[in-house]
């Protein structure tokens, strides 16, 4: 095989959905949306948000969007980016180090999102929900560390598929 295919084929693995996500800044949450428009669902972080986080422009441009925040995002909030009926593909950059429990995908049925997260994400925990989505994306070797996400509860679909990644 041909350094140039072998290169290809590695830039191929990267990609989810013709996007590379290796180059999205920590200060940035990517997205593409089921109707091509602005999701204005991240542009509040909700309760326990990280102090003095705030969005800085919300765009939609050769579909992907971009919601910039003004200094690298580490804590995501309740409320963020909660209902995905909109969103085809959401994903947090590398440094997000916890998410609160009622963000991503929580109070839909039948979600088909897929949620990219570029580190290992700790996650709340409350016994009362399970996320609704599609596809988890996550770094190689951690597929394990979000199992139980696929689990159903309380009539809820749970995460559908756990795929791991090297970005």
């Amino acid at each position: 095989m041909s350094l140039f295919r072998r290169r290809l084929m590695i830039q191929a693995n990267r990609l989810i959905d013709g996007i590379d996500f290796s180059a999205q800044p920590n200060n940035e949450v990517w997205y593409v949306t089921t109707d091509g428009n602005t999701y204005s669902g991240i542009e509040t972080m909700g309760w326990g948000a990280q102090v003095g986080l705030k969005l800085v422009s919300n765009t939609y441009k050769n579909g992907i969007g971009r919601a910039v925040y003004n200094t690298t995002i580490e804590t995501i909030g309740e409320n963020f980016a909660r209902f995905l009926s909109q969103i085809k593909i959401i994903s947090l950059p590398r440094k997000v180090k916890y998410l609160h429990a009622y963000s991503l995908g929580y109070g839909e049925l039948n979600v088909s999102a897929s949620l990219v997260f570029l580190s290992n994400v700790r996650i709340g925990y409350s016994s009362e929900f399970k996320w609704n989505a599609g596809v988890l994306y996550v770094q190689k070797g951690l597929a394990k560390d979000y199992a139980e996400m696929k689990s159903t509860h309380a009539g809820q679909d749970g995460i559908k598929e756990i795929k791991e990644i090297n970005i």
